[in-house]
C-alpha cells in the first residue's frame, strides 16, 4: 500500500474567466451551475483516508472560487 497520494479535484468545470490561453474555450460555458456535490467530496475523503496516510488535495479546473467558502468548510 502507498503511503501518500495527490488528488486533483475539479469541483466545477464552470468558469467566469475569459483567459486567452484556455484550452476549453468552446465548452467551458456549458456547465453553468454544475458543482461537485458535498456527498461526492465526503465519499472521496472516506475512500482515500482508508487507503493513504497522507493526501495532498489540489482544487483545480474551472474556477474553484465560484463555489462559496462555506462549500470548502
Amino acid at each position: 500500500m502507498f503511503n501518500n497520494v495527490t488528488l486533483i479535484v475539479k469541483p466545477t468545470l464552470d468558469c467566469n474567466l475569459k483567459c486567452k490561453y484556455c484550452y476549453a474555450k468552446e465548452s467551458k460555458y456549458n456547465y453553468k451551475g454544475q458543482r461537485m456535490s458535498l456527498d461526492v467530496v465526503k465519499k472521496a475523503l472516506d475512500v482515500f483516508t482508508k487507503r493513504f496516510d497522507v493526501i495532498d488535495w489540489i482544487w483545480h479546473g474551472g474556477e474553484p472560487m465560484l463555489v462559496s467558502a462555506e462549500w470548502y468548510k
